[in-house]
């Protein structure tokens, strides 16, 4: 069931209560996977959520932030109750030969300070095809549960890259970014996806429907 492999995602800068408490409302009506909001509404959306998943982002969007700081956040989003965490790394080390073990580092640190599924962020849009298949060797060796194509800020999922993706690590797979119909969601999960986050939630639904 298509609606079982989609979070429900609000992550708008002028997202307010209302809004998220509405976004709970119709990922728990649809039996959607779960919602994804920013960290601040961790709180609010865990009372709006008895059976869906909730996720929220560190480090979002751009992954600047020093590890200390993504440690800290996902530490205190998981004990206010998120179930997975989408972590946004460093692009600019994704770009950067040499940097393997300060991206293990990361991953593994953040892992610690937040024992939940992670999903670490990559940006596909902004990597080669071999900067690709690097992080994903390395997402495996740190024992990441999901690789995450897109934060939305960019050009998002691509056929191209859920099957590149796939093809390289044994991690699940979340597209996410620019999937907003249910033929672009159902041909992102017959490449290999195994999630989708999307904004388009309830129009994809509506048009299965």
């Amino acid at each position: 069931m298509l609606s079982s492999v989609i979070e429900h995602t609000l992550l708008h800068v002028q997202a307010g209560d209302d809004a998220i408490v509405a976004l709970c409302k119709e990922a728990e009506e649809h039996h959607f996977f779960g919602v994804c909001v920013a960290p601040r509404f961790i709180p609010l959306a865990r009372k709006h959520l008895p059976s869906c998943k909730l996720i929220s982002v560190i480090g979002f969007p751009c992954g600047f932030t020093d590890t200390a700081t993504k440690c800290f956040e996902a530490k205190t989003a998981y004990q206010a109750g998120a179930n997975e965490l989408d972590i946004v790394l460093p692009i600019n080390l994704l770009k950067t030969p040499g940097t393997n073990s300060i991206l293990l580092s990361e991953m593994r640190m953040i892992q610690q300070a937040a024992p939940c599924p992670l999903k670490v962020i990559i940006e596909t849009a902004l990597l080669t095809d071999d900067e690709k298949k690097r992080i994903c060797h390395l997402a495996d060796e740190a024992g990441m549960a999901f690789i995450k194509t897109s934060t939305g800020f960019h050009a998002g999922a691509t056929i191209h890259d859920i099957a590149l993706i796939r093809a390289h690590s044994t991690a699940g797979i979340k597209a996410s970014g620019g999937i907003r119909t249910r033929a672009q969601a159902e041909s992102m999960l017959a490449a290999g996806a195994t999630r989708i986050g999307t904004g388009s939630a309830m129009a994809i639904i509506q048009e299965a429907s």
